[in-house]
Order: structure tokens, then sequence, then C-alpha cells
């Protein structure tokens, strides 16, 4: 059997999703919206095929505004 995932379950690496639970938990709510302004940029730069993602201080400053 073959390690690679079929087509329909590729990443799409043009986008990616924030889980509905996140919304309707009301989580989202509670990180704040700069938490979750940050999350959507860290998610922003996560690997396609694992979904680990390591942008460095700098990059999360430059793409967040944030210090």
């Amino acid at each position: 059997m073959s390690d690679k995932q079929p087509d329909m379950f590729e990443a799409q690496t043009g986008w990616f999703h924030v889980m509905k639970t996140m919304i309707t938990s009301k989580e989202a709510k509670d990180l704040g919206g700069n938490a979750f302004f940050l999350y959507g940029v860290i998610k922003t730069f996560a690997n396609s095929n694992d979904g680990r993602s390591f942008p460095s201080l700098d990059t999360l400053m430059e793409f967040t505004g944030m210090s």
C-alpha cells in the first residue's frame, strides 16, 4: 500500500481553514483578536505536508505588526 495520500486529500497550499469548533465553542473569542490573528499567520506558514509551522519571531512581527 502506498504512503501517498489520494489527490482529494492533498493539502491546498493557497488557503487554510479555521476549525468550525474553534468558532462554535467560542475558543476563538476567548483567545482574543490578536491571538486569533497570530494563529492565522502561523497557519499561513505551515508545511503543507505535515502541518507543522515554525515561522521566526521576525516573520511573525512582519506579518502581524505585533512586537
